[in-house]
């Protein structure tokens, strides 16, 4: 006897068909990836050349240009419209009516075959200290015979029995009886996966021949943390441009431009590793001299900011990605999390100025509250609240 769909409701996660508006949006958001993808990685491995980097994975010519199409999916026209769509259907079949909902800007996964960064552990999406609807859609732009995502069903409710079976058995404690198993949906272009935020799921190893490549948005009846967000309008916003003004080879050459200047710059001056505040300085000057005037703020510091999430902390090269990501634009503020973590840890009395400095740069509530929640820093919260809401739709 075949099973029920699952539904958001009861298994927290549920299959949603693409509608009209939104099949067309995923159909140009597919030609994307096939013209972007092979831009990118063919511009990768002519200047960094095709032989993977065993020393340093995540310098290796494919990873670099991973990063690349992942800042170009977070700015380019098509994805933006798509997670739109994708935002308002989250919203009208699960959302409260009454609540005001944010999205963040699209947010790309690209799995090369046999890719170990790819694969994560089981994990969810919600912010432990606070209770709030939130709520993701997947949408695959290619084939995804392998399964990307691995789900657990009935683990979004607060007073699950899964899931707090679950929450023992990734803690490695007894759960005298076993958990629900975990499944591995496989949908098709032109559909999406949808979850509570709360439900667990993880990323496989894609064990394909072919790069994988979705789209995942997210909504929240609350301001979405490290990322700019958008108030998601009942209406149909006007249609957007079709495509970015940069093309993928472009973007990737000014990502790899970027880094080769920052790798010189920290081996020339070793010495701004101990003074923070002078490699905030030595990294704003580079920026306007190295970062080509048309190129997207945005997409540059998403790129480099996915890049540097793969790199040790013991490269000494990763405060200057940081720097650099966090000052090109707010886009995902990990990297200025990171970039405290190392101030508080190399010179802890530059701590503050640097916060400042940044904090300065970026004057939103979204940076004030890094700040606030990564370090000591105690901001007052009116401070916080009367700042603007880092947005991504102007």
């Amino acid at each position: 006897m075949d099973r029920p769909p699952a539904t958001m409701a009861l298994d927290g996660w549920q299959t949603l068909p693409a509608g009209p508006h939104t099949g067309a949006l995923i159909a140009a958001c597919v030609e994307a990836t096939e013209d972007l993808l092979g831009q990118a990685i063919d511009r990768s491995r002519s200047r960094l050349g095709k032989r993977p980097n065993l020393d340093r994975p995540y310098r290796s010519a494919d990873q670099i240009a991973k990063s690349a199409v992942r800042g170009l999916f977070r700015i380019d026209p098509r994805s933006r419209s798509l997670a739109t769509s994708s935002a308002r259907e989250l919203r009208r079949l699960f959302g409260d009516d009454g609540a005001k909902f944010y999205m963040a800007p699209p947010y790309a996964y690209v799995h090369l075959p046999d890719d170990l960064v790819a694969a994560n552990d089981m994990h969810r999406d919600d912010y432990e200290q606070e209770k709030s609807e939130f709520f993701v859609s997947w949408t695959p732009l290619n084939s995804c015979d392998h399964g990307p995502i691995e789900l657990v069903p009935r683990t979004h409710r607060g007073y699950s029995l899964n899931r707090l079976r679950w929450a023992l058995h990734l803690r490695g404690l007894p759960t005298w009886i076993s958990p629900r198993p975990s499944i591995t949906p496989h949908p098709t272009i032109g559909e999406s996966l949808s979850w509570a935020a709360k439900t667990y799921h993880a990323g496989t190893l894609n064990q394909s021949t072919t790069t994988h490549v979705a789209l995942n948005t997210k909504i929240r009846d609350r301001l979405i943390p490290y990322e700019p967000n958008r108030v998601l309008a009942k209406t149909v916003e006007p249609a957007e441009a079709t495509r970015i003004s940069m093309s993928g080879s472009e973007h990737t050459d000014a990502l790899i431009d970027l880094i080769e200047a920052l790798d010189d710059l920290v081996y020339s001056e070793p010495t701004l590793l101990d003074q923070p505040t002078d490699l905030f300085h030595a990294v704003k000057s580079l920026l306007g001299s190295v970062v080509p005037e048309h190129a997207s703020h945005a997409g540059l510091s998403f790129s480099l900011t996915i890049a540097g999430m793969r790199m040790p902390d013991m490269d000494p090269v990763s405060p200057a990605w940081n720097f650099a990501a966090t000052l090109l634009a707010p886009e995902y503020l990990w990297s200025f999390e990171r970039l405290l973590h190392w101030v508080q840890r190399t010179n802890p009395s530059q701590l503050e100025t640097v916060a400042r400095l940044v904090l300065d740069q970026h004057p939103f509530q979204q940076v004030a509250l890094v700040i606030h929640d990564s370090t000591d820093i105690r901001l007052p919260r009116n401070l916080i609240s009367g700042l603007p809401v880092a947005d991504w739709s102007t």
